[in-house]
């Protein structure tokens, strides 16, 4: 089993020579008997987009930040110590998707993705081995073989893939160079608390997760996050990110979403969070979130948001003004019943955003939850069919 990805690291000197590379979907590579080659897809984020980790058993040695962030191992032993999975299960599958790479990194296997190559190639112990023959050792099959097993798990909801989360992991969280001791309880009812280095936080949720997930927002500020998850009452996902650092415990923010399934993390800073629709019907859009100079996350507001539903056309059944654009006067077209209508977007707060079979866009409005502003009625009288969840 054999993999690309990539991933950057700050140190405290600039890398220039790496970039962020931006892209909906990477290759993986498996190796199998010592044979390297390309299967499958990763979606979400690019190479450049994976979370680079410190060594997740014992930290890299080194009190000096600089110098472990520099050597920058997630396992510093896997060529020579077999992996557990105390050691893996709580790492995201962006962590756990370089820590595979990771190991053929090692040998000086030179990557067909570029993202990829300019990370391992920015690492002080990487040396490219054009004689490398794609030989690994067993110790190092069978620690890509359970690596594999949970990054491939972690792509979707821990819940539904046999692979729980553990509520213990000794993990470098501020990129010192020394592992963190991070424990996490659930209580009777909704409540948890998660405690690192002895520090602890009180939170509670519905339906959560039973273990925590290690991810990493921004690859260049060495710090890692903690994910705390729940899956609400009605599947109504949410995510909620902590960072360590100073001693302290700091509540960076809540997203809709799970890791790895409706939330992307493009290890630039952001947080791409699939969120509901306030109005008009049960519809969804990509929201981003971005950390700010206290290391907390700040929601990014536009004035539209594109629905993730990218072919849901409704059919009028009550003519209907459609407007130039929110607020203003200026008429686009007026729809009649039997029109269809695509739907596009809305600011999430009153105006939706729509274009006609024969492509002209415009927007109406709508007061509290659907009702259409025009005409006083709710929107599934003005329209066949919108989509309601319970």
């Amino acid at each position: 089993m054999r993999g690309e990805g990539s991933q950057m690291k700050r140190m405290k000197k600039t890398l220039g020579v790496l970039a962020c590379i931006c892209c909906a979907s990477l290759l993986w590579l498996t190796a199998c008997g010592g044979k390297t080659d390309t299967n499958g897809l990763q979606t979400g984020e690019s190479p450049a987009g994976i979370s680079e980790g410190m060594n997740a058993d014992a930290g890299s040695g080194q009190g000096d930040k600089a110098e472990a962030v520099e050597e920058g191992y997630i396992f510093k032993d896997s060529d020579s110590t077999r992996l557990t999975e105390e050691n893996v299960r709580n790492l995201d599958y962006r962590l756990l998707y370089l820590a595979r790479n990771e190991i053929f990194a090692r040998h000086g296997y030179i990557f067909k993705d570029e993202g990829l190559q300019k990370y391992f190639g920015a690492k002080s112990w990487y040396a490219k081995n054009s004689a490398f023959n794609n030989e690994i050792s067993d110790i190092e099959k069978d620690n890509v073989e359970l690596i594999e097993r949970y990054e491939t798990a972690r792509k979707e909801p821990a819940k539904s893939q046999g692979l729980p989360l553990g509520k213990y992991a000794r993990f470098d969280l501020d990129g010192d160079g020394k592992p963190e001791e991070i424990q996490y309880s659930l209580s009777e009812g909704s409540d948890f608390d998660l405690t690192i280095n002895g520090v602890a936080v009180h939170g509670s949720g519905t339906n959560l997760e039973e273990g925590f997930s290690i991810v990493d927002l921004d690859i260049m500020d060495g710090v890692k996050e903690i994910a705390v998850q729940e899956y609400g009452p009605s599947e109504d996902y949410r995510t909620t990110f902590y960072a360590y650092g100073g001693g302290k415990i700091i509540e960076m923010g809540q997203v809709q979403g799970l890791c790895g399934t409706y939330s992307r993390l493009p290890g630039d800073g952001k947080v791409m969070a699939q969120t509901r629709f306030q109005i008009l019907q049960t519809w969804f859009y990509d929201d981003e979130y971005r950390i700010n100079e206290q290391h907390v996350l700040e929601h990014v507001a536009k004035p539209l948001y594109l629905s993730t539903f990218k072919e849901q056309y409704v059919t009028v059944q009550k003519a209907l003004t459609l407007y130039a654009a929110p607020g203003s006067q200026e008429v686009a077209v007026r729809v009649v019943p039997g029109d269809k209508l695509l739907l596009v977007g809305s600011d999430d707060k009153e105006w939706c955003y729509a274009t006609t079979a024969n492509g002209v866009k415009g927007w109406f409005s709508v007061e509290g939850f659907q009702q259409v502003r025009e005409l006083g009625i709710p929107a599934d009288e003005v329209f066949d069919g919108l989509n309601f969840a319970d």
